[in-house]
């Protein structure tokens, strides 16, 4: 497979998969295990 080729189908996919991407779209905090815990509002 040549160079340019691959290039133009890489290019394809990551245009056809943006909008799953979390890096470009963000995640929602409700979603994120790596956020701070919360600490208990009644105390």
């Amino acid at each position: 497979i040549q160079v340019s080729q691959a290039a133009a189908d890489l290019k394809t996919f990551c245009l056809q998969n943006a909008h799953k991407d979390p890096l470009l779209t963000g995640v929602p905090s409700s979603d994120n295990p790596f956020r701070p815990p919360k600490s208990c509002a009644i105390l």
